[in-house]
Protein backbone atom coordinates (compact mmCIF):
# COMPACT_ATOMS: atom_id res chain seq x y z
CA UNK A 1 0.00 0.00 0.00
CA UNK A 2 1.13 3.17 -0.64
CA UNK A 3 1.31 6.47 1.16
CA UNK A 4 -1.31 8.25 -0.87
CA UNK A 5 -3.54 5.35 -0.37
CA UNK A 6 -3.96 5.58 3.36
CA UNK A 7 -7.61 7.61 2.93
CA UNK A 8 -8.71 4.37 0.26
CA UNK A 9 -7.45 2.04 3.42
CA UNK A 10 -8.97 3.82 6.14
CA UNK A 11 -12.37 3.85 4.17
CA UNK A 12 -12.46 0.47 3.12
CA UNK A 13 -11.50 -0.55 6.83
CA UNK A 14 -14.09 1.22 8.46
CA UNK A 15 -16.96 0.27 5.82
CA UNK A 16 -15.52 -3.52 6.12
CA UNK A 17 -16.10 -3.31 9.79
CA UNK A 18 -19.55 -1.49 9.46
CA UNK A 19 -20.62 -4.07 7.39
CA UNK A 20 -20.50 -6.77 10.16
CA UNK A 21 -21.71 -5.09 12.97
CA UNK A 22 -24.84 -3.72 10.47
CA UNK A 23 -25.16 -7.88 9.59
CA UNK A 24 -25.02 -9.02 12.86
CA UNK A 25 -27.17 -6.35 14.73
CA UNK A 26 -29.75 -6.74 11.76
CA UNK A 27 -30.12 -10.13 12.32
CA UNK A 28 -30.93 -9.94 16.23
CA UNK A 29 -33.14 -6.78 16.12
CA UNK A 30 -34.61 -6.93 12.02
CA UNK A 31 -34.24 -2.76 11.61
CA UNK A 32 -33.93 -1.75 8.42
CA UNK A 33 -33.14 1.70 9.14
CA UNK A 34 -29.36 0.34 9.86
CA UNK A 35 -29.23 -0.63 6.24
CA UNK A 36 -30.20 3.39 5.67
CA UNK A 37 -27.54 4.22 7.77
CA UNK A 38 -25.22 1.68 6.47
CA UNK A 39 -25.88 2.99 2.76
CA UNK A 40 -25.66 6.72 3.73
CA UNK A 41 -22.10 5.93 5.39
CA UNK A 42 -20.77 4.12 2.44
CA UNK A 43 -21.88 7.57 0.02
CA UNK A 44 -20.82 9.79 2.48
CA UNK A 45 -17.42 8.56 3.37
CA UNK A 46 -16.86 7.48 -0.30
CA UNK A 47 -17.80 10.45 -2.42
CA UNK A 48 -15.08 12.64 -1.57
CA UNK A 49 -12.39 10.25 -1.99
CA UNK A 50 -13.42 10.18 -6.09
CA UNK A 51 -12.91 14.18 -6.06
CA UNK A 52 -9.10 13.35 -5.07
CA UNK A 53 -7.70 12.06 -8.45
CA UNK A 54 -8.63 15.86 -9.90
CA UNK A 55 -7.30 17.62 -7.44
CA UNK A 56 -3.47 19.32 -8.43
CA UNK A 57 -0.59 16.60 -7.15
CA UNK A 58 0.93 19.25 -4.74
CA UNK A 59 -2.51 19.89 -3.50
CA UNK A 60 -3.81 16.41 -2.76
CA UNK A 61 -1.73 15.94 0.78
CA UNK A 62 -4.37 18.88 2.15
CA UNK A 63 -7.16 16.78 1.07
CA UNK A 64 -5.41 13.11 2.14
CA UNK A 65 -5.12 14.74 5.20
CA UNK A 66 -8.61 15.76 5.83
CA UNK A 67 -9.83 12.72 4.47
CA UNK A 68 -8.14 10.79 7.19
CA UNK A 69 -8.61 12.21 9.93
CA UNK A 70 -12.95 12.04 9.27
CA UNK A 71 -12.36 8.82 8.10
CA UNK A 72 -11.26 7.35 11.02
CA UNK A 73 -13.33 9.77 13.46
CA UNK A 74 -16.30 10.43 11.93
CA UNK A 75 -17.21 6.82 10.77
CA UNK A 76 -16.76 5.92 14.98
CA UNK A 77 -19.65 7.79 16.03
CA UNK A 78 -21.56 5.81 13.70
CA UNK A 79 -20.31 2.70 14.98
CA UNK A 80 -20.78 3.72 18.23
CA UNK A 81 -24.79 4.41 17.89
CA UNK A 82 -25.50 0.79 16.21
CA UNK A 83 -23.40 -0.94 18.91
CA UNK A 84 -25.33 1.17 21.87
CA UNK A 85 -26.27 4.59 21.15
CA UNK A 86 -25.47 5.20 25.17
CA UNK A 87 -21.96 5.20 23.98
CA UNK A 88 -21.92 8.34 22.63
CA UNK A 89 -20.85 11.69 24.24
CA UNK A 90 -24.57 13.00 24.01
CA UNK A 91 -26.19 9.94 25.23
CA UNK A 92 -25.88 11.98 28.74
CA UNK A 93 -27.53 15.11 27.56
CA UNK A 94 -30.80 14.09 25.67
CA UNK A 95 -33.63 12.15 25.21
CA UNK A 96 -32.37 9.12 23.44
CA UNK A 97 -34.71 8.18 21.53
CA UNK A 98 -33.96 11.49 19.78
CA UNK A 99 -31.19 10.11 18.10
CA UNK A 100 -32.51 8.02 15.49
CA UNK A 101 -30.98 7.20 12.29
CA UNK A 102 -32.49 9.69 10.19
CA UNK A 103 -30.61 12.57 12.80
CA UNK A 104 -26.96 10.75 11.90
CA UNK A 105 -28.27 10.45 8.34
CA UNK A 106 -28.30 14.27 8.26
CA UNK A 107 -24.97 14.73 9.76
CA UNK A 108 -23.46 12.25 7.35
CA UNK A 109 -25.19 14.70 4.16
CA UNK A 110 -24.12 17.59 5.21
CA UNK A 111 -20.57 16.13 6.52
CA UNK A 112 -20.83 14.90 2.84
CA UNK A 113 -21.22 18.26 1.26
CA UNK A 114 -18.84 20.13 3.13
CA UNK A 115 -15.86 17.41 2.54
CA UNK A 116 -16.61 17.29 -1.12
CA UNK A 117 -16.88 21.47 -0.98
CA UNK A 118 -13.56 21.50 0.28
CA UNK A 119 -11.92 18.90 -2.42
CA UNK A 120 -13.73 21.03 -4.93
CA UNK A 121 -12.01 24.21 -3.68
CA UNK A 122 -8.67 22.73 -4.54
CA UNK A 123 -9.43 21.43 -7.75
CA UNK A 124 -7.61 23.96 -10.59
CA UNK A 125 -9.75 26.37 -12.33
CA UNK A 126 -7.22 26.75 -14.66
CA UNK A 127 -4.96 24.49 -16.89
CA UNK A 128 -2.49 22.21 -14.37
CA UNK A 129 0.73 23.35 -15.92
CA UNK A 130 0.13 26.72 -14.54
CA UNK A 131 -0.22 25.79 -10.73
CA UNK A 132 3.20 23.75 -11.10
CA UNK A 133 5.15 24.93 -7.78
CA UNK A 134 8.64 26.53 -8.06
CA UNK A 135 11.56 24.91 -6.52
CA UNK A 136 12.32 25.65 -2.77
CA UNK A 137 13.86 29.27 -3.04
CA UNK A 138 16.36 28.51 0.03
CA UNK A 139 19.14 25.78 -0.99
CA UNK A 140 19.45 22.93 0.76
CA UNK A 141 22.87 24.43 2.12
CA UNK A 142 21.44 27.08 3.40
CA UNK A 143 18.88 25.02 5.62
CA UNK A 144 19.14 25.86 9.56
CA UNK A 145 18.47 22.41 10.44
CA UNK A 146 20.88 22.54 13.56
CA UNK A 147 19.18 25.78 14.90
CA UNK A 148 16.07 24.37 14.28
CA UNK A 149 16.75 21.50 16.24
CA UNK A 150 17.54 23.38 19.23
CA UNK A 151 15.08 25.75 18.82
CA UNK A 152 12.32 22.24 19.27
CA UNK A 153 13.76 21.20 21.88
CA UNK A 154 13.65 24.50 23.56
CA UNK A 155 9.86 24.96 23.13
CA UNK A 156 9.30 21.32 23.98
CA UNK A 157 11.48 21.63 27.01
CA UNK A 158 9.12 24.93 27.95
CA UNK A 159 5.75 22.85 27.47
CA UNK A 160 7.07 20.33 29.85
CA UNK A 161 8.06 22.69 32.35
CA UNK A 162 4.27 24.46 31.81
CA UNK A 163 3.03 20.63 32.38
CA UNK A 164 4.52 20.33 35.53
CA UNK A 165 3.99 24.00 36.71
CA UNK A 166 0.44 24.84 35.80
CA UNK A 167 -0.64 21.45 34.50
CA UNK A 168 -1.14 22.45 31.01
CA UNK A 169 -1.40 20.55 27.74
CA UNK A 170 0.43 21.96 25.19
CA UNK A 171 -1.37 24.67 23.32
CA UNK A 172 -5.31 24.64 24.13
CA UNK A 173 -8.35 26.64 23.28
CA UNK A 174 -7.88 27.42 27.01
CA UNK A 175 -5.52 30.21 26.33
CA UNK A 176 -8.30 32.88 26.55
CA UNK A 177 -8.72 32.16 30.07
CA UNK A 178 -5.30 32.99 30.51
CA UNK A 179 -5.33 36.26 29.58
CA UNK A 180 -3.24 36.51 26.50
CA UNK A 181 -0.63 38.29 28.75
CA UNK A 182 1.02 36.03 31.15
CA UNK A 183 3.72 33.26 30.79
CA UNK A 184 1.08 30.98 30.66
CA UNK A 185 0.00 32.04 26.97
CA UNK A 186 3.47 32.46 26.22
CA UNK A 187 4.71 29.02 26.70
CA UNK A 188 1.14 28.33 24.92
CA UNK A 189 1.60 30.09 22.18
CA UNK A 190 5.24 28.53 21.66
CA UNK A 191 3.40 24.58 20.89
CA UNK A 192 6.21 22.60 20.13
CA UNK A 193 4.24 21.31 16.65
CA UNK A 194 4.96 24.26 14.90
CA UNK A 195 8.80 24.00 14.52
CA UNK A 196 9.23 20.25 15.19
CA UNK A 197 6.95 19.77 11.60
CA UNK A 198 9.54 22.42 10.16
CA UNK A 199 12.50 20.71 11.84
CA UNK A 200 11.70 17.10 10.27
CA UNK A 201 10.81 18.73 6.98
CA UNK A 202 14.07 20.58 5.95
CA UNK A 203 16.05 17.43 7.60
CA UNK A 204 14.07 15.09 5.32
CA UNK A 205 14.59 16.93 2.23
CA UNK A 206 18.11 17.37 3.85
CA UNK A 207 19.32 14.05 4.65
CA UNK A 208 16.90 11.78 5.85
CA UNK A 209 18.96 8.99 6.48
CA UNK A 210 21.44 11.14 8.61
CA UNK A 211 18.75 12.90 10.44
CA UNK A 212 16.53 10.00 10.77
CA UNK A 213 17.27 9.39 14.76
CA UNK A 214 17.10 13.02 15.72
CA UNK A 215 13.77 13.24 14.17
CA UNK A 216 13.04 10.19 16.20
CA UNK A 217 14.26 11.75 19.50
CA UNK A 218 12.01 14.92 18.67
CA UNK A 219 8.92 12.49 17.76
CA UNK A 220 9.34 10.64 20.97
CA UNK A 221 9.68 13.88 23.39
CA UNK A 222 6.76 15.69 21.84
CA UNK A 223 4.61 12.33 22.89
CA UNK A 224 5.75 12.00 26.71
CA UNK A 225 5.25 16.10 26.55
CA UNK A 226 1.82 15.42 25.65
CA UNK A 227 1.15 12.04 27.20
CA UNK A 228 1.94 14.59 30.80
CA UNK A 229 0.20 17.24 30.26
CA UNK A 230 -2.94 14.81 30.44
CA UNK A 231 -3.57 14.45 26.92
CA UNK A 232 -4.93 11.26 25.51
CA UNK A 233 -3.79 11.75 22.12
CA UNK A 234 -0.19 11.74 22.64
CA UNK A 235 0.56 9.01 19.99
CA UNK A 236 -2.30 10.70 17.76
CA UNK A 237 -0.41 13.85 17.27
CA UNK A 238 2.75 11.84 16.79
CA UNK A 239 0.28 10.04 13.68
CA UNK A 240 -0.64 13.14 12.55
CA UNK A 241 3.17 15.21 12.12
CA UNK A 242 4.16 11.82 10.36
CA UNK A 243 1.37 11.67 8.02
CA UNK A 244 1.58 15.14 6.74
CA UNK A 245 5.20 15.13 6.39
CA UNK A 246 4.72 11.83 4.60
CA UNK A 247 1.72 13.00 2.17
CA UNK A 248 4.14 16.08 1.28
CA UNK A 249 7.43 14.38 0.80
CA UNK A 250 6.65 10.49 -0.15
CA UNK A 251 3.19 10.23 -0.90
CA UNK A 252 4.34 7.09 -3.61
CA UNK A 253 6.08 5.41 -0.94
CA UNK A 254 5.12 1.67 -1.01
CA UNK A 255 4.52 0.03 2.92
CA UNK A 256 4.70 -3.12 2.36
CA UNK A 257 1.87 -5.55 3.85
CA UNK A 258 4.19 -7.66 6.31
CA UNK A 259 4.74 -4.00 8.02
CA UNK A 260 1.11 -2.94 8.07
CA UNK A 261 0.34 -6.19 10.45
CA UNK A 262 3.26 -5.75 12.55
CA UNK A 263 3.07 -1.85 13.17
CA UNK A 264 -1.21 -1.65 13.05
CA UNK A 265 -1.51 -3.66 16.41
CA UNK A 266 1.40 -2.12 17.69
CA UNK A 267 -0.04 2.03 17.34
CA UNK A 268 -3.74 0.26 18.34
CA UNK A 269 -1.85 -1.13 21.77
CA UNK A 270 0.23 1.61 22.24
CA UNK A 271 -2.49 4.24 21.71
CA UNK A 272 -4.84 2.84 24.30
CA UNK A 273 -1.91 2.89 26.45
CA UNK A 274 -1.07 5.86 26.60
CA UNK A 275 -4.76 7.36 26.47
CA UNK A 276 -4.95 5.40 29.83
CA UNK A 277 -1.94 6.88 30.98
CA UNK A 278 -2.86 10.70 29.69
CA UNK A 279 -6.05 9.96 31.53
CA UNK A 280 -4.07 9.19 34.59
CA UNK A 281 -2.36 12.15 34.34
CA UNK A 282 -5.09 14.38 33.93
CA UNK A 283 -7.13 12.89 36.94
CA UNK A 284 -4.34 13.38 39.40
CA UNK A 285 -3.45 17.03 38.04
CA UNK A 286 -7.13 17.63 38.97
CA UNK A 287 -7.99 15.95 42.00
CA UNK A 288 -4.66 14.58 43.61
CA UNK A 289 -4.72 10.96 43.10
CA UNK A 290 -4.80 7.95 39.82
CA UNK A 291 -7.76 6.68 39.07
CA UNK A 292 -9.11 5.00 36.13
CA UNK A 293 -12.93 5.81 37.09
CA UNK A 294 -14.75 7.21 34.10
CA UNK A 295 -18.29 8.75 34.71
CA UNK A 296 -18.61 7.87 38.27
CA UNK A 297 -18.70 4.30 37.41
CA UNK A 298 -15.80 2.74 39.21
CA UNK A 299 -12.36 1.40 37.89
CA UNK A 300 -13.91 -0.52 35.03
CA UNK A 301 -12.12 -1.70 32.25
CA UNK A 302 -15.48 -2.10 30.12
CA UNK A 303 -16.40 1.89 30.93
CA UNK A 304 -12.73 2.86 30.14
CA UNK A 305 -13.60 0.58 27.28
CA UNK A 306 -16.31 3.10 26.16
CA UNK A 307 -15.15 6.19 27.46
CA UNK A 308 -11.92 5.85 24.55
CA UNK A 309 -14.50 4.98 22.10
CA UNK A 310 -16.74 8.05 22.90
CA UNK A 311 -13.68 9.81 23.12
CA UNK A 312 -12.88 8.86 19.46
CA UNK A 313 -16.39 9.86 18.40
CA UNK A 314 -15.49 12.94 15.96
CA UNK A 315 -19.05 13.62 15.22
CA UNK A 316 -21.24 12.66 18.37
CA UNK A 317 -21.44 16.42 19.11
CA UNK A 318 -22.43 16.84 15.66
CA UNK A 319 -25.35 14.27 16.29
CA UNK A 320 -26.34 16.30 19.75
CA UNK A 321 -26.93 19.56 17.43
CA UNK A 322 -29.02 17.81 15.07
CA UNK A 323 -31.07 15.91 17.29
CA UNK A 324 -32.23 18.80 18.69
CA UNK A 325 -33.05 21.47 15.65
CA UNK A 326 -35.82 23.98 17.85
CA UNK A 327 -33.46 25.10 20.19
CA UNK A 328 -32.39 28.96 19.33
CA UNK A 329 -28.58 29.47 19.65
CA UNK A 330 -28.15 32.63 17.50
CA UNK A 331 -27.78 34.57 20.51
CA UNK A 332 -24.34 33.58 21.25
CA UNK A 333 -23.32 31.89 17.67
CA UNK A 334 -23.21 34.46 15.62
CA UNK A 335 -20.17 36.11 13.19
CA UNK A 336 -20.14 38.83 15.50
CA UNK A 337 -18.78 36.82 18.30
CA UNK A 338 -17.28 34.64 16.19
CA UNK A 339 -14.95 37.60 14.77
CA UNK A 340 -14.63 38.37 18.88
CA UNK A 341 -13.65 35.48 19.83
CA UNK A 342 -10.80 34.95 17.19
CA UNK A 343 -9.43 38.33 18.07
CA UNK A 344 -9.91 37.18 21.56
CA UNK A 345 -7.52 34.84 20.98
CA UNK A 346 -4.91 36.81 18.63
CA UNK A 347 -4.58 40.23 20.90
CA UNK A 348 -3.75 40.64 24.77
CA UNK A 349 -6.52 40.20 27.25
CA UNK A 350 -10.18 39.91 26.04
CA UNK A 351 -11.46 42.58 23.90
CA UNK A 352 -14.44 41.05 22.99
CA UNK A 353 -16.99 39.82 26.11
CA UNK A 354 -17.34 36.39 24.65
CA UNK A 355 -15.92 32.89 24.97
CA UNK A 356 -14.57 30.74 22.60
CA UNK A 357 -17.45 29.21 20.58
CA UNK A 358 -17.10 25.51 21.02
CA UNK A 359 -17.92 26.73 25.07
CA UNK A 360 -21.88 27.18 24.35
CA UNK A 361 -22.57 23.79 23.52
CA UNK A 362 -22.45 22.79 27.02
CA UNK A 363 -24.93 25.63 27.97
CA UNK A 364 -27.52 25.09 24.62
CA UNK A 365 -27.72 21.30 24.52
CA UNK A 366 -26.39 19.79 27.65
CA UNK A 367 -28.38 22.19 29.81
CA UNK A 368 -25.64 23.94 31.53
CA UNK A 369 -25.92 27.20 32.73
CA UNK A 370 -24.28 29.93 31.41
CA UNK A 371 -22.45 31.38 34.82
CA UNK A 372 -20.87 27.48 34.65
CA UNK A 373 -19.64 28.36 31.24
CA UNK A 374 -17.87 31.06 32.26
CA UNK A 375 -16.25 29.44 34.99
CA UNK A 376 -14.81 26.37 33.79
CA UNK A 377 -13.55 25.44 30.03
CA UNK A 378 -14.90 22.88 28.23
CA UNK A 379 -14.08 22.21 24.42
CA UNK A 380 -16.58 20.10 22.40
CA UNK A 381 -15.50 19.05 19.05
CA UNK A 382 -18.77 20.02 17.16
CA UNK A 383 -16.58 19.34 13.30
CA UNK A 384 -16.36 21.88 10.74
CA UNK A 385 -19.52 21.11 9.16
CA UNK A 386 -21.34 21.71 12.64
CA UNK A 387 -19.71 25.42 12.92
CA UNK A 388 -20.83 26.84 9.13
CA UNK A 389 -24.17 25.20 10.27
CA UNK A 390 -24.56 26.95 13.42
CA UNK A 391 -22.96 29.81 11.96
CA UNK A 392 -25.36 30.50 9.33
CA UNK A 393 -28.63 29.13 10.80
CA UNK A 394 -29.89 26.07 10.12
CA UNK A 395 -29.88 24.88 6.24
CA UNK A 396 -28.98 28.38 5.09
CA UNK A 397 -25.41 27.00 5.63
CA UNK A 398 -25.34 26.61 1.86
CA UNK A 399 -25.17 29.91 0.97
CA UNK A 400 -22.39 30.56 3.68
CA UNK A 401 -20.18 27.51 1.99
CA UNK A 402 -18.53 28.93 -0.81
CA UNK A 403 -17.85 31.83 0.41
CA UNK A 404 -15.56 29.69 3.19
CA UNK A 405 -14.23 27.44 0.54
CA UNK A 406 -13.26 30.39 -1.98
CA UNK A 407 -11.00 31.92 0.88
CA UNK A 408 -9.56 28.46 2.06
CA UNK A 409 -8.33 27.63 -1.53
CA UNK A 410 -7.14 31.43 -1.51
CA UNK A 411 -4.61 30.46 1.43
CA UNK A 412 -4.20 26.83 -0.02
CA UNK A 413 -2.60 28.33 -3.04
CA UNK A 414 -0.73 31.00 -1.66
CA UNK A 415 1.39 28.80 0.94
CA UNK A 416 1.79 25.65 -1.11
CA UNK A 417 2.73 27.97 -4.67
CA UNK A 418 4.99 30.53 -2.62
CA UNK A 419 8.73 29.25 -2.81
CA UNK A 420 9.47 31.26 -0.13
CA UNK A 421 6.72 29.78 2.31
CA UNK A 422 7.47 26.11 1.54
CA UNK A 423 8.35 25.33 4.79
CA UNK A 424 4.84 26.27 6.09
CA UNK A 425 3.27 23.23 3.65
CA UNK A 426 3.33 20.62 6.09
CA UNK A 427 2.18 23.06 9.17
CA UNK A 428 -0.89 24.10 6.49
CA UNK A 429 -1.35 19.54 6.21
CA UNK A 430 -0.72 19.42 10.11
CA UNK A 431 -3.27 21.82 10.83
CA UNK A 432 -6.44 20.06 8.80
CA UNK A 433 -6.41 17.65 11.72
CA UNK A 434 -7.87 20.44 13.64
CA UNK A 435 -10.40 21.76 10.61
CA UNK A 436 -11.63 18.41 10.22
CA UNK A 437 -12.15 17.86 14.19
CA UNK A 438 -12.69 22.04 14.58
CA UNK A 439 -13.63 22.90 18.22
CA UNK A 440 -15.48 25.92 16.71
CA UNK A 441 -14.63 27.64 13.63
CA UNK A 442 -12.89 30.44 15.32
CA UNK A 443 -10.44 28.23 17.19
CA UNK A 444 -9.75 26.44 13.64
CA UNK A 445 -8.77 29.90 12.36
CA UNK A 446 -6.41 30.68 15.49
CA UNK A 447 -4.87 28.06 15.05
CA UNK A 448 -4.36 28.48 11.45
CA UNK A 449 -3.07 31.95 12.38
CA UNK A 450 -0.78 30.86 15.08
CA UNK A 451 0.68 28.28 13.39
CA UNK A 452 1.85 30.22 10.31
CA UNK A 453 3.04 33.47 12.96
CA UNK A 454 4.90 31.52 14.86
CA UNK A 455 6.41 29.19 12.03
CA UNK A 456 7.52 32.11 10.45
CA UNK A 457 8.81 33.81 13.75
CA UNK A 458 11.22 30.80 14.42
CA UNK A 459 12.21 29.72 10.68
CA UNK A 460 13.45 33.43 10.33
CA UNK A 461 15.15 33.29 13.52
CA UNK A 462 16.69 30.28 12.64
CA UNK A 463 17.80 31.53 9.37
CA UNK A 464 19.16 34.52 11.06
CA UNK A 465 20.86 32.42 13.64
CA UNK A 466 22.39 30.58 10.55
CA UNK A 467 23.93 33.52 9.35
CA UNK A 468 25.89 34.17 12.29
CA UNK A 469 26.75 30.67 12.20
CA UNK A 470 25.76 30.14 15.82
Amino acid sequence: MRISHIPHFIYLTMMIFMTFEVVYFFSISGEFSLFYLYFSSILAFGIPLLLLKYIDTDLRPIFRMYLIITGIFLPISVINYIYDPFIGRYAASIDINLVDPIVIIKCLFIHCVVTSGIGISLIPLANKKNYRRSPFSISEKYFPIKQMFWITLFCLALSFLDNFLYGSSLVGGGLQDRGNVSILAITSLLDPVFPLLIYCYIAAIGNLKKFLPSIAFLLAIYCIVAMTGGSKEGLLRVFYVVAALMLILSPQYFIPKTRILIWAPIFLISGVSIAVLGHFARTYASIGEFTLSYGGGGDSIELMAQFLMSRLGGMDDFILIMAQPNIDHTGMYNFQNMIGSYINFILPGNPFDTLPLTQYIPHYYRGVTLSDVYLYYSSQEITLPATIYLLSGKWYFFIFLPFYLIFFSLIARFIFYTPRLRYLCPIFVFNMVYLSRSLSLDDSLFIFTLGFLISILLFEFALFLKRLKF
